[in-house]
């Protein structure tokens, strides 16, 4: 199943890339104005002249744009997670593996759908007016949700190797592929 999961992931990865720049055809100069415009010193620090109200306003339209690839990449976790549960009723080597199995398949496939309704929440809730604390009490709830993923997928894959030693026989037996092609001469 870990392996199925992961070539669903490499196929959306590569039908991702699939139009994407191989050439270095477009080149972006930064002059010397731009650099004097972010406000960076000398140690790249920032100075305090920066408005805080435009610092809200630039993360309100980053959190604009980002609703669809967000729902892309949490739609495809949720769906990496979702194929460690195809295996709910495998045989595993306890009851024990079993049930921490289905816990964090279930945790790990939980999130995605979690943080997408949380990431349309708070957007709705910052087209209500409410943008200028959204996005730091949002910081809570994704570091929540990150961990609980990063446990989850931990926990997935220290199962899957322990499942290594309980693995039947014939897994580790060595095909002798030619016997399935046919030879001609």
């Amino acid at each position: 199943m870990a392996t199925m999961a992961y070539v669903f992931c490499a196929l959306i990865m590569y039908v991702f890339w699939w139009h994407k720049p191989f050439g270095v055809e477009h080149v972006t100069i930064i002059s010397e104005a731009t650099c004097e415009n972010l406000h960076f010193g000398s140690k790249w620090r920032r100075t305090p002249d920066i408005d805080p109200d435009g610092v809200d306003e630039l993360l309100f339209n980053v959190g604009k744009s980002v609703e669809i690839p967000a729902v892309i990449f949490y739609g495809v976790a949720t769906a990496f997670s979702a194929i460690h549960l195809a295996a709910w009723n495998w045989e595993f080597s306890s009851p024990d593996v079993r049930v921490l199995w289905r816990s964090f398949g279930l945790a790990a496939a939980a999130v995605g759908p979690s943080m997408i309704l949380l990431l349309f929440l708070l957007l709705a809730i910052a087209k209500c007016g409410a943008r200028r604390w959204i996005f730091k009490a949002a910081g809570v709830p994704v570091i929540n949700f990150g961990v609980v993923y990063g446990i989850s997928r931990l926990g997935l894959i220290v199962l899957i190797i322990y499942s290594f030693k309980s693995m039947p026989a014939g897994v580790y037996e060595t095909v002798d592929w030619t016997n399935y092609f046919p030879f001609f001469s």
